[in-house]
């Protein structure tokens, strides 16, 4: 066992101690408490290009960083150290932006006639799906600010459902669901909503789920030339109640400023029968389009988990291999 593994080791042992776990939750708690004080006292621009900086210095030094890297030498495995420099210090600052825009959620649902807020993308055919005239399972990934996707009620008039991931039981998960709240739509946690997603889906209502995390419970996938375990259950919600599912993208323009797109409906291939069948396939396309958008965007893509099984990633050579990358790794924060 090499020095960097055995330290990863006796860390991750550390880590799982009660008490230092306990700890460690209650100064997040304090810090993210504090920092979205002083972000809602500024304007959603400058709580963003704030959120930006602070996690460029900071996010370095975190533990999360040996994730980000080992998922950005899979998925651009041709990028030298200077390229995945760039694109991790890109990822950083949106994560950033992101926790200082969350007290300005409200703000984000409206049209960005000022340079704050969101611009509409949505083509003509999929208008109904945003309108509620078409039953329809919104699917995205962690994409520049995803918990923009829940202002769907305020732009469109539309009883949207959405799933939310909290990020524990204190102080700053009951503020940030707060957050979340003002966007209007209705949230339903990660964890035993399976029923009421289909409850709602089934009285004619849209549900949106983010689902591009690795799901242990999920299908092996193809994702960037290797496979990724992956959630089938918007394939699954769409093919049983009979509802489209329409990939949806955001952008980021700019602080606080975003664009909404979509794409689809993504729909089995002809003459498949069984709904398994279908759903893989149906969300092997959904992986085929985030591929597309990472790559376009990578500094937008939040990968701070380990998104490719752990064989992948011991195969990793022990260096980057060089090479040649062009990524829109622009940071607007």
């Amino acid at each position: 066992m090499s020095w960097a593994e055995r330290r990863r080791y006796w860390r991750k042992r550390w880590r799982r101690l009660a008490v230092v776990r306990s700890l460690r939750l209650g100064l997040r708690d304090a810090f993210l408490l504090s920092f979205w004080a002083i972000c809602a006292r500024l304007s959603p621009t400058r709580a963003s290009r704030l959120g930006a900086a602070c996690s460029r210095v900071l996010g370095r030094l975190s533990t999360k960083n040996d994730k980000i890297r080992q998922n950005l030498r899979i998925v651009f495995p041709q990028a030298g150290r200077g390229e995945l420099d760039r694109i991790e210090q890109a990822i950083w600052s949106n994560m950033g932006a992101v926790i200082g825009e969350y007290p300005h959620l409200g703000v984000l649902g409206r049209s960005a006639g000022d340079g704050v807020g969101l611009e509409s993308a949505i083509p003509p055919h999929l208008e109904p799906n945003f309108s509620g005239e078409r039953l329809t399972v919104f699917v995205a990934g962690h994409l520049a600010n995803w918990e923009v996707l829940a202002v769907a009620p305020a732009h469109w008039g539309v009883d949207l459902a959405v799933i939310y991931t909290p990020i524990g039981e204190g102080a700053a998960d009951r503020r940030l669901r707060e957050y979340r709240e003002r966007m209007s739509a209705r949230l339903l946690p990660r964890d035993g909503s399976a029923r009421e997603l289909l409850r709602h889906l089934r009285s004619g209502r849209p549900v949106g789920i983010v689902a591009d995390h690795r799901a242990d419970e999920g299908a092996s996938l193809p994702f960037f030339g290797a496979t990724k375990r992956t959630t089938l259950s918007p394939a699954r919600l769409a093919l049983r109640t009979g509802a489209e599912l329409v990939a949806v993208r955001v952008e980021r323009l700019g602080p606080a400023h975003f664009r909404l797109s979509a794409e689809g409906p993504i729909r089995p291939p002809a003459g498949v029968g069984d709904e398994e069948t279908k759903a893989v396939a149906m969300m092997t396309a959904f992986n085929a389009c985030l591929e597309r958008w990472i790559r376009e965007r990578p500094g937008e893509w939040l990968c701070s988990k380990r998104a490719f099984p752990k064989e992948v990633v011991d195969s990793l050579p022990s260096r980057p291999l060089g090479g040649s990358l062009k990524p829109d790794i622009s940071q607007h924060a």
